[in-house]
C-alpha cells in the first residue's frame, strides 16, 4: 500500500552513498530477492510521501524485497534532509493525518484504515503505523516505521497478506538502521 514511497531526488553522489546504506539481499534469510516496482506505488493518503508539501529531501534511495516470490514485501527508504528533525515530524504528520484508505491500486478496488502503532524505539526518534486494507476479499496489512537518523529520515514497511510478523519487522528496522549508521561511520 505504502509502497517505496518515492522522493524528490538529489545529486548523483549523494544518491549513490545513500544507496550504499541499504539493506542487500545477503543481509536477509534465504529466499528473498529484490522486487522491481512498476508503475503506482501507494494509494490515497497512503500515496508517495514526495506529494505532501513540506517534505524536503536533498537525496534518496530505496530498495524492495519479496519473499520466494509472493509476499510478504520489504521496502526501505533513506533520504538525507537540511533539516532531519522538521522533515522527520513533517513525515510523521502527514501519515498521523492518515486514517481511512480508499482508491484503486493495480486495478483492484481497495479501502482500509491507518492506526498508530506502538513497535520498538529507533534511531533519534520514531513512529510506528499500522495499515490495513480489503482488497477483492483478502485482508491486507502493512507495518511501517518513520525514524528520523542523524543525517536524514529512513523508512520500512513490511506488507503481507493476513498479517505481518511483529518480530520479524522489527527485526528488520534494526537491521536496516545498523546498515544506516555502519555506513554513516565510514565516511
Amino acid at each position: 500500500m505504502l509502497g517505496a514511497f518515492a522522493l524528490p531526488g538529489g545529486a548523483a553522489t549523494a544518491h549513490s552513498t545513500l544507496r550504499s546504506e541499504l539493506l542487500r539481499t545477503s543481509d536477509l534469510s534465504y529466499g528473498w530477492t529484490v522486487h522491481r516496482l512498476r508503475g503506482q506505488t501507494g494509494v490515497g493518503c497512503l500515496s508517495p510521501l514526495a506529494s505532501r508539501q513540506g517534505l524536503q529531501y536533498t537525496a534518496r534511495a530505496s530498495i524492495t524485497f519479496i519473499d520466494n516470490g509472493n509476499p510478504p514485501e520489504l521496502t526501505e527508504v533513506v533520504a538525507t534532509a537540511k533539516s532531519p528533525a522538521t522533515t522527520y515530524r513533517r513525515a510523521i504528520a502527514a501519515l498521523g493525518r492518515c486514517h481511512v484508505v480508499k482508491g484503486v491500486f493495480a486495478g483492484h478496488r481497495l479501502s482500509g484504515s491507518v492506526h498508530r502503532a506502538h513497535f520498538g524505539h529507533f534511531g533519534i526518534a520514531s513512529h510506528s503505523y499500522v495499515a490495513n486494507a480489503s482488497v477483492e476479499g483478502a485482508l491486507l496489512f502493512e507495518d511501517v516505521v518513520i525514524v528520523e537518523t542523524s543525517h536524514g529520515v529512513a523508512a520500512v514497511a513490511e506488507g503481507n497478506v493476513g498479517g505481518v510478523s511483529t518480530s520479524q519487522f522489527e527485526g528488520f528496522v534494526t537491521l536496516a538502521l545498523h546498515r544506516i549508521n555502519e555506513r554513516v561511520r565510514l565516511r
